[in-house]
């Protein structure tokens, strides 16, 4: 008898809880981090860097990008401010990361070293890490 209880004991506790959820409560939960994690774009300025002669050649480059930072979009106006108050040192930073970077980083296909710099320049200046990936919408380098 105790044997057929505990046999029909789980099959009655799921028959008791099968209406116990809040399937409104539950579909915010799912929106909400549906929306965190919703990117969007804040620019992070145009920049135009050139580069000193190369000593054996001669030759100058000049690099061109225009720079856009994605964030979740419940991070927007909080950035947004900090990039207000703090847009210098991101230029500073960046114009520096220009300035050194590797001539191979610049020929790579996807810059993929090159936004990664970026990205980690961005996220020291603003103080903490706040933006997801960096995308380049414009960038172009030429050699004279």
């Amino acid at each position: 008898m105790f044997r057929s209880f505990y046999r029909l004991l789980p099959a009655a506790c799921c028959l008791l809880s099968a209406g116990c959820y809040d399937s409104a409560a539950m579909l915010q939960r799912v929106r909400n981090a549906a929306l965190k994690q919703q990117l969007e774009e804040v620019d992070l300025g145009k920049y135009q860097v050139s580069l000193p002669r190369r000593l054996d050649s001669g030759e100058a480059v000049e690099i061109a990008i225009h720079m856009v930072g994605q964030l979740p979009r419940y991070r927007v106006k909080e950035v947004t401010t900090l990039l207000e108050e703090k847009q210098f040192l991101i230029r500073s930073a960046t114009i520096m990361a220009l300035r050194d970077c590797p001539p191979k980083d610049l020929t790579e296909p996807d810059l993929v070293q090159l936004k990664a710099r970026l990205l980690k320049l961005t996220n020291e200046a603003l103080g903490e890490q706040l933006v997801e990936d960096v995308v380049l919408r414009e960038f172009g380098f030429s050699r004279g």
